[in-house]
């Protein structure tokens, strides 16, 4: 037989996975949703698009994978990676041209927690370049908070680990889009080099989806507490709400 289906092997798919990435396509509101082994696997896979040479926007604040892993595609010709302060819109609007493949946003970033527009940004780069492609690592603020691809992002990642799963015991990371396309030269990459995310893992993090808003809420509310009282001690403190 020419045509095995979709889980004659486990790498290409699993309905385990299957399941995980459609619950997590509801809860995102999106088209299509990849489940993969880790958030920095998911980076390396969307950056895997990008063409020898072209030119990257990306935020001076990064988590430390972020920027490590854009560097070395600096640093070895595969991307040509400018680094601003994503908060100043008029740098992003003198950095962004017609020759800008893609702008790499997270928000609130990692460490400093800058909150970046990225409605404004999004609508810019694709007013000067429509084929560019904006990604967001949605991480810190969950699809519960945020929505990148309603606000013009053309893919959205996370890292699972974190708040998704909520549980410490697995990695994982997501990829999330609405382009057709794109959800196929994703899928090419990840089962190309096999990071789909295990079956076991992807029903850990089915269960840990369960009680993600609960978590979330608690976590806010005692975040908060944590920053007034710090701000009480005299200390400066970096929390969007501050």
């Amino acid at each position: 037989m020419d045509e095995m289906g979709d889980y004659d092997y486990t790498r290409s798919g699993n309905p385990t996975r299957t399941t995980l990435q459609d619950h997590l396509a509801k809860i995102i509101g999106c088209e299509t949703v990849w489940a993969v082994n880790s958030g920095m696997s998911a980076l390396d896979i969307i950056a895997r698009l990008i063409k020898p040479g072209e030119h990257v926007v990306a935020g001076d604040d990064l988590y430390g994978g972020t920027q490590r892993l854009l560097t070395f595609l600096n640093t070895n010709g595969s991307a040509n990676v400018s680094h601003i302060d994503l908060t100043n819109l008029d740098l992003v609007k003198k950095t962004i041209t017609k020759d800008t493949a893609f702008v790499f946003l997270e928000s609130p970033t990692n460490p400093l927690i800058k909150v970046v527009d990225l409605k404004s940004i999004a609508d810019y780069a694709h007013s000067v370049n429509p084929n560019a492609l904006v990604v967001f690592d949605n991480t810190m603020m969950t699809p519960l908070l945020m929505k990148p691809l309603e606000l013009g992002a053309d893919i959205q990642y996370e890292s699972a680990t974190k708040y998704l799963n909520g549980h410490h015991d697995i990695m994982a990371g997501i990829i999330a889009t609405n382009s057709e396309d794109l959800a196929k030269r994703l899928f090419f990459v990840i089962n190309s080099i096999g990071s789909g995310l295990s079956p076991f893992d992807s029903w850990l993090l089915l269960r840990g989806l369960k009680t993600l808003s609960l978590r979330l809420e608690r976590q806010q509310s005692n975040a908060l507490k944590l920053a007034t009282w710090l701000q009480g001690q005299g200390l400066k403190v970096r929390y969007p709400d501050r």
